[in-house]
């Protein structure tokens, strides 16, 4: 056999073992993470308060099952930052790589931080869970006005947004790291992202910023054209009286299609940004699998939404 023939073999230095490894011992490091812990009982205790439960009959009509898994942006902050300390834990430079004896090079211990993802989504989903129940023992969150009001039990496809807005945030905070290797910067981004995708939780309840959102409602409002008939209004669940921002009825529907597309979506940007931090963590081919993989599934989803939702394909005969 010729030493050309030996050069371009490729060896095999980190086999599935050593992955599932550093993906137990990341795993283990987060759930000892005082940080993680705090941003999930924050969301813990207020996801069970009157407020988030559907019971505060201060808010407006449609607000409570807007907003109810709006504490999740606690732990959807902890998740990023944890992750961004935990990737910049160790930074050998690459020459000092080369010469450390250990079959784990930067590239495998990125992919076993992001499969510690396990972890945030973990505490969300049992969190999510646990307010579900509280929910549907209170009898659902009010939607709509009187006499037109129902009361809505979130279904198991909404349970999962919370937990896969959580996870997106953990891998964003890896690749923010690989690529601005700065702590306080990659904190401020988390914050600022944090803010601007749960504070401001309206923007992404309305087309196009819905096709986009990593975090938002099942709910799709539906206005009526001229004075409503009977035969309109029970279409939809709930409907909305005309208030002093709307000056027609507003029929209130839970598509959970639209939000099964959402979901997609946000599972392909988690992937894009899990092949952003390994392509930016050392030089192999499958990066560019998880990368392409990933951007080819939120495109899909975006494009998906704009040929089959009806409030998408709207905004877009506007353009």
């Amino acid at each position: 056999m010729s030493a050309a023939t030996v050069a371009a073999r490729p060896v095999e230095v980190v086999g599935r073992s050593t992955i599932a490894e550093l993906v137990r011992a990341e795993s283990a490091h987060l759930l000892r993470s005082p940080l993680l812990w705090v941003g999930t009982a924050v969301y813990g205790a207020a996801a069970v308060l009157p407020t988030f439960t559907g019971q505060d009959t201060s808010e407006s009509a449609n607000d409570l099952y807007l907003t109810y898994q709006f504490p999740v942006g606690a732990l959807a902050l902890a998740a990023f930052l944890v992750a961004a300390w935990a990737a910049q834990r160790e930074r050998p430079t690459t020459t000092a790589e080369l010469f450390v004896n250990t079959p784990a090079r930067r590239w495998e211990r990125t992919l076993g931080l992001l499969g510690a993802v396990v972890v945030p989504f973990g505490l969300a989903l049992v969190v999510g869970c646990v307010q579900v129940v509280v929910i549907w023992v209170q009898g659902g969150i009010p939607v709509g006005d009187e006499p037109w009001r129902a009361e809505l039990v979130p279904t198991p496809l909404e349970l999962l947004g919370a937990p896969l807005a959580v996870a997106c945030s953990f891998v964003a905070g890896v690749a923010v790291v690989r690529i601005v290797r700065s702590r306080a910067v990659s904190a401020l981004l988390g914050v600022v992202g944090a803010a601007f995708l749960f504070l401001f939780f309206w923007i992404w309840y309305v087309v196009p910023f819905a096709l986009f959102a990593v975090y938002r409602t099942a709910l799709t409002p539906h206005e009526f054209v001229g004075e409503p008939t009977d035969a309109g209004l029970s279409r939809f669940p709930a409907v909305d009286l005309p208030d002093a921002h709307t000056q027609t009825f507003t029929g209130i529907d839970r598509d959970l299609g639209f939000y099964g597309l959402h979901l997609l979506f946000v599972v392909g940007l988690t992937v894009t940004l899990a092949g952003v931090a390994l392509l930016r963590s050392g030089t192999d081919r499958r990066s560019w699998r998880v990368f392409g993989t990933g951007l080819l599934v939120a495109v899909l989803a975006i494009g998906a939404q704009l040929l089959f939702v009806e409030g998408a394909r709207d905004w877009l005969a506007y353009l």
